[in-house]
């Protein structure tokens, strides 16, 4: 689902910058 930018600190590190910039643009970022 929609997950908002700030859990991004629990995801993988590499995952972590890949979303990081999503979320720059959507403020938000769908977890696989």
């Amino acid at each position: 689902g929609i997950t908002p930018c700030f859990p991004a600190v629990l995801v993988k590190a590499e995952e972590n910058e890949i979303r990081g910039m999503h979320c720059q643009t959507t403020g938000s970022f769908e977890l696989q």
